[in-house]
């Protein structure tokens, strides 16, 4: 029975031994998880001048628990173990360094969380934090303009502004409550202000250095004499010009149709930051006051160009803003713009007319030209009869106008009977140019001998008789019309209708300018309001250059005038050969 008995209890007692370790597995791997899922930050409110207090503080993030266990442990040389602090979910240590034990440098904290399950502790969490021991003085140079405080990692300042260069101290643990200051200042390591702060204006854009000297003397509770503890401290400043103005360069008074394009550029340092915005014509400076730029455009030069076209006239406004690095608020520079409608003037007055005009000035002119020359350069046959009975004729030289006035005189007889009198009187025995005179010399010749004398011959010591036929003109009427008077006429009428036509366009074009003077425009000159098309300045182009011709036909004509000397007239040309011909004659017989 005894050996039954022994064979039946060995089951229950395995089956609680398997129990109490399934347990204990179980809590391990919770505890474990837990551990897992917590985590401790670490930090301190150094760096810290050795001899002060440095505090480091520890938080279990992830849970909750009534006692925790934290164990600090730091990797200082001669700084003794690690201590442990009892508390919930934070735990604070002041520590000092002294600066005859420790040496400054960067160190390391480590913070190990435990709690208590049954009869032991686990570690459920663990940080570490780096801090820093020195032996100076612990702070930074502030820099401010206007209230502001610059980042310390920001160099620019603004050169129309005061600066300002404070001390701020570090000093968590009150180390230096009681202590003596002294700050000496230093611009561009020159001569020593000593004084708690720094102020100065600066007119440049070179890169400055402040330098600041700390001495502190201060006193410890359980000491007699005070500690000197010094501090150096150096900040760079940049200053940079401020944008103060925005010029534009552009005509602000268009016609409907044209595009507004303004040439920006503007002062200050770069980098540079734009946009416009266009607002209705009844916007005022108020209301663009507080405008910003959604989306600048960046550049390193202040000179852009502005481009837009308004499809409606009447006045536009045009908001321009600019900014810098050292500008929070952005330069606005507002432009109103003019858009006007001038109404055009009929293509009949303004551009038909004087072109037709002025081709047909052109042509008339050219046609009058080529039949002078043609007329000039034609061989002229010159067939004349002359009388050797009658005595020689006195040939009398004539000037160009004296020709031109006979040519006259031949074609209108009728035109002034007194100058013709005076000039047949004046040149009488001129068979060339004065055909009646000789008409009525004959007559007179007849009635005082009416019988005509038998002829003289070789025989009876007289002469033979010669036919007498008469005298016919050298140059016919008709070709001294041609020659003078056409060219002359051609020229004549070509400069009336270019006149004409000039006087024309500047009636037009000053109408143009009282129609636009109708407008109420306060700043830009009429002359600007003109419409300036490609029509417009072929037409200008066009009468320059008739006007120029004209001249110049009139000098031609007058340079190869008959009074020349190097020219000579028809009518004289006759004479001469006609006095040769006597003297040939009488010769001969």
């Amino acid at each position: 029975m005894s050996d039954s008995g022994s064979f039946l209890r060995p089951p229950s007692f395995h089956c609680q031994r398997q129990w109490l370790l399934l347990s204990t597995a179980t809590l391990l791997w919770v505890l474990s998880a837990a551990a897992e899922a917590l985590e401790v930050n670490v930090t301190n409110d150094g760096p810290a001048i050795l001899d002060s207090t440095i505090t480091f503080r520890a938080q279990l993030i992830g849970a909750e628990y009534p006692t925790l266990y934290y164990v600090f442990q730091h990797n200082v040389p001669s700084g003794g173990g690690p201590v442990t602090i009892t508390n919930g979910t934070e735990a604070t240590l002041p520590m000092a360094f002294l600066a005859y034990r420790h040496q400054p440098g960067e160190y390391l904290m480590t913070v190990t969380v435990l709690k208590q399950y049954l009869f032991s502790k686990h570690k459920i969490a663990e940080g570490s934090c780096k801090f820093l021991l020195t032996r100076d003085i612990v702070g930074r140079i502030v820099v401010s303009q206007d209230g502001h405080t610059l980042p310390d990692d920001q160099t620019i300042v603004s050169t129309n502004r005061t600066t300002n260069f404070t001390f701020e101290l570090h000093d968590p643990s009150g180390y230096f409550t009681n202590s003596s200051d002294s700050l000496s200042w230093k611009l561009d390591y020159g001569l020593s202000h000593y004084a708690p702060y720094y102020t100065i204006n600066f007119t440049d854009t070179n890169v400055h250095t402040v330098n600041l000297i700390v001495v502190a003397l201060v006193t410890r509770p359980n000491s007699t004499s005070p500690q000197v503890k010094l501090g150096s401290f150096t900040r760079n400043i940049a200053p940079k010009d401020p944008i103060t103005g925005v010029n534009v360069q552009g005509n602000i008074w268009l016609r409907r149709g044209d595009v507004v394009s303004l040439q920006v550029s503007c002062n200050g340092s770069a980098p540079y930051n734009y946009c416009w915005k266009y607002l209705p014509g009844n916007a005022t400076s108020n209301s663009t006051a507080n405008l910003t730029c959604d989306e600048p455009i960046s550049t390193n030069q202040c000179q852009f160009p502005l481009v837009h076209y308004f499809p409606q006239d009447g006045s536009h406004f045009i908001a321009i803003l600019v900014s810098n690095i050292v500008q929070a608020k952005p330069y606005i520079k507002n432009i109103e713009v003019h858009i006007y409608d001038v109404p055009r003037s009929g293509l009949l007055s303004t551009i038909i007319l004087p072109i037709v005009c002025s081709l047909l000035a052109f042509v008339i002119l050219v046609t009058g030209i080529a039949y002078h020359i043609h007329t000039r350069n034609r061989l002229q046959v010159e067939v004349a009869d002359f009388d050797f009975q009658r005595p020689d004729l006195e040939l009398t030289e004539k000037t160009f106008w004296e020709h031109l006035l006979g040519a006259w005189r031949d074609t209108f007889p009728n035109w002034s009977k007194q100058s013709h009198r005076d000039v047949d009187s004046a040149g009488e025995g001129d068979s060339l140019t004065a055909p009646d005179n000789d008409r009525r010399r004959g007559d007179d010749e007849e009635k005082k001998s009416p019988e005509t004398s038998p002829p003289r011959g070789p025989g009876n010591g007289t002469d033979a008789a010669l036919p007498s036929v008469p005298v016919e003109k050298s140059v016919s009427q008709q070709q001294q019309l041609s020659t003078i008077l056409v060219p002359i006429i051609c020229s004549v009428f070509a400069l009336v209708i270019v006149a004409l036509g000039i006087a024309y366009h500047m009636h037009t074009r000053n109408q143009l300018r009282i129609e636009v003077a109708d407008f109420d425009f306060n700043e830009p000159p009429m002359e600007d309001l003109v419409e300036k098309t490609f029509v417009d300045r072929l037409r200008s182009a066009l009468l320059q250059a008739l006007v120029g011709s004209a001249e110049d036909v009139t000098e031609t004509e007058s340079n190869v005038s008959p009074t020349a000397s190097n020219i000579r007239h028809p009518v004289a040309a006759s004479r001469e050969e006609l006095h040769l011909v006597r003297r040939s004659y009488g010769t001969i017989a």
